[in-house]
């Protein structure tokens, strides 16, 4: 039986047998089609005919670029015929007919190479072959021919073979011959060549007259932090495998070591641990990299597309992950222009709760560094982000630390390595310490808010109706005293601060007769300008200081039972409010320019009104405590 040509296919799209083909059968009439003798004189010749280009045509062209590009396509053309199952044949160009033996065998399965090396006293002996599954096939036939030298197609007699992992070009010496001899003179350079590098890229390789062992390696990774292609910090990750470094995108899965002890040849060869590997990019991942390659890594999202504060972001992101990255096994290195400091930056602050200020103590752990925070004031309020360290590393600050210390800095005051804050500008402080005193801040929240004041009523001794505003000046006043702040009422002249001021005192007289469960004595309205006696709040009696300060309306104090002027009281107990008229002071318990040894509340009820005397700015205290000219 034989088969006859009926009709040569072209690619023609009109033609009626083009039109009947199926969907693959066309896609191998296009293929061929596309190294026919009109498509390759298009491709590869000037000269104006076929013929001219066939006859002038030089063999080195040929070889070097006319032959790879007609095996591509011939590799697609039996790789479709081998899925689908089409027949392939095999016949001479003068032959008319096609014969059942002209037909070939596809092997789809792909093949792989066995080597084979064999060390005797004499020389070395190399053979290869092919392995389909478990059988062997000799390379040594009637017929043997490379139809693609990569990707590797071999025809064997009548069989046709994918051959996986090598070229068609290092089969062809085993078309004619069983072994090929490499003479004890080469041996060494052979086996530390060669032999070497088929052991680290083959899996089936026989050997006979030499060692290989199969051994663990060494394991480590490096993270280095560093400029990209594109001018943007990457993460370039580097495993190191024993004496060998490659990156997770490498092909190369073995290593090998060769040695040659006293003409005794060994092979000492390890494998990539892909699990490991897996490992190191799932901990990367879980951190926010990501990459192409997976070798070099970047931020999902930078927050910056400026250059520089991309570097920093990348050296913040190494920082707040540098201890997950270490316990994943990263080593991490840098190789950028300025020495940065990699490790963990923490920022720990504690603090306490004084009468007037939050007095916070913070220290900033830069690695094994421990720097006081306050030493970052100059860069926080500058603007400067890198500070240098003990051993020269720079360390980078975070951005957020600008936003969140900035005022705290610009409102504080240093005292040794603490930073003081005044209680009035609550709302710099961070959140870390709101949590910490949130029951103190939440009063001072109220501040902010007079509305949401509790209300209070002005007391049973003032006999006079109060307006609206003044009742709210004196709630808000009671607040203060109520919580230990501190305040300054400072409505404008004759709106009724003195009034508000008297309420207040009222307030508290009735306030501690209740808590006493004594009765409210009938004094009528207080005074600030009358120099008498009042009984005062736990049953003792109160008083005005000397004349003078009488006279001027400076001040009000209470203390324990006396009959003269507070001042020439020394020692005396007094009650926790200090009035004052006058606006320039001092606090001793304060931070340097403040000076008030009374150590209690202070409440300006007349900010608006100066002092007669410069000189005497300022006498409450017992003692005559005097500041004068203070400012």
């Amino acid at each position: 039986m034989y088969f006859v040509t009926g009709e040569i296919l072209l690619r023609n799209e009109q033609s009626m047998s083009y039109q009947r083909l199926t969907p693959m059968q066309k896609e191998v009439v296009n293929i061929i089609d596309e190294y026919s003798d009109k498509r390759l004189h298009k491709l590869f010749s000037k000269k104006k005919t076929v013929k001219e280009f066939q006859d002038t045509l030089n063999d080195q062209i040929f070889k070097d670029h006319i032959r790879p590009y007609i095996e591509k396509r011939l590799y697609q053309v039996i790789q479709i015929a081998a899925e689908n199952k089409f027949k392939v044949f095999m016949k001479e160009k003068a032959t008319q007919n096609i014969f059942s033996d002209d037909f070939l065998t596809l092997h789809r399965k792909p093949a792989l190479p066995y080597f084979r090396f064999e060390r005797t006293p004499e020389n070395t002996l190399y053979k290869l072959s092919i392995l389909r599954g478990e059988e062997k096939v000799e390379l040594v036939q009637d017929y043997a021919d490379v139809i693609s030298n990569s990707p590797a197609l071999v025809i064997l007699n009548k069989d046709i073979y994918f051959v996986d992992q090598t070229e068609g070009k290092k089969l062809t010496p085993f078309f004619t011959k069983e072994f090929v001899t490499v003479q004890q003179s080469a041996e060494e350079k052979y086996f530390s060549t060669f032999v070497a590098n088929t052991l680290k890229e083959h899996d089936s390789v026989e050997t006979i007259g030499f060692d290989v062992t199969d051994s663990e390696p060494t394991r480590s990774v490096t993270l280095s932090l560093e400029m990209g292609m594109n001018n943007e910090p990457v993460w370039i990750v580097t495993l190191k495998y024993s004496n060998y470094q490659i990156h997770p995108g490498s092909s190369q899965q073995r290593f090998v070591n060769f040695k040659n002890r006293n003409n005794r040849y060994e092979f000492e060869r390890f494998s990539r641990d892909i699990a490991w590997e897996e490992s190191l990019e799932e901990s990367l991942d879980e951190v926010g990299l990501k990459s192409r390659d997976r070798t070099n890594f970047t931020l999902r999202k930078w927050l910056s597309n400026d250059r520089q504060e991309k570097v920093y972001e990348a050296i913040k992101f190494t920082n707040s992950n540098c201890e997950f990255l270490a316990e994943s096994g990263f080593e991490i290195r840098h190789k950028l222009d300025i020495d940065y400091h990699l490790g963990k930056v923490d920022l720990v602050i504690e603090s306490t709760e004084q009468e007037d200020w939050f007095d916070l103590h913070a220290v900033v752990q830069f690695g094994k560094f421990s720097i006081p925070f306050i030493r970052l004031k100059k860069n926080i309020l500058s603007g400067d982000r890198l500070y240098k360290l003990p051993d020269g590393t720079v360390a980078v600050i975070p951005l957020e630390w600008f936003s969140s210390y900035k005022a705290a800095f610009e409102f504080g005051h240093i005292d040794g390595e603490s930073l003081k804050i005044h209680k009035q500008h609550f709302s710099q402080v961070d959140d870390a310490i709101r949590e910490r005193h949130a029951s103190t801040i939440d009063q001072l929240e109220q501040l902010n808010h007079l509305e949401e004041l509790p209300e209070v009523k002005p007391p049973q001794g003032i006999l006079v109706k109060m307006r609206d505003y003044q009742v709210d000046g004196f709630a808000w006043m009671w607040f203060l005293q109520q919580n230990g702040f501190g305040g300054c009422l400072a409505d404008d002249m004759g709106l009724g601060k003195t009034l508000q001021t008297i309420a207040l005192i009222q307030q508290n007289k009735e306030f501690r007769v209740r808590e006493t469960n004594q009765n409210t004595p009938d004094v009528g309205q207080l005074s600030l300008s009358q120099r008498k006696y009042h009984p005062d709040l736990t049953g003792h009696r109160s008083c005005f200081p000397d004349p003078e300060l009488a006279e001027r309306d400076r001040a009000f104090c209470t203390g324990t039972e006396s009959h003269g002027p507070c001042g020439d009281q020394p020692g005396k107990e007094r009650l926790p409010l200090q009035i004052l008229r006058c606006y320039r002071f001092q606090l001793s318990h304060g931070p340097p320019g403040y000076r008030f040894h009374a150590g209690l509340p202070v409440l300006l009820c007349d900010p608006g009104r100066k002092p007669d005397d410069q000189e005497s700015a300022f006498e409450i205290v017992q003692g005559h405590d005097r500041a004068p000219g203070s400012p």
